[in-house]
């Protein structure tokens, strides 16, 4: 992320996290000054594809979204998230 989008992010109260090499470095930059900052973790329940991506450096494939099964564990995840945080 630029460092225009890291201002931008850093007063979101939620972030949908995939694995992506960049996510620990910029949660950890972003939850320092955001107590209410929370992280919902996608890959949870998604049967991840093993192997080399050729956009990515590690050893599963986080296209998660190419299939409408996974998606649709994601979908429910991003549900349960935004849920949990806004209740109502």
């Amino acid at each position: 992320p630029t460092p225009k989008d890291m201002i931008r992010a850093a007063k979101a109260s939620l972030w949908f996290t995939l694995g992506e090499t960049f996510e620990k470095k910029a949660i950890n930059a972003i939850s320092a000054n955001n107590e209410k900052f929370r992280t919902v973790d996608l890959t949870r329940g998604v049967d991840l594809i093993q192997g080399n991506c050729h956009c990515h450096r590690h050893a599963t494939d986080l296209h998660l979204w190419l299939s409408p099964k996974e998606l649709k564990v994601q979908a429910e995840t991003i549900a349960e998230g935004l849920q949990a945080l806004f209740p109502e």
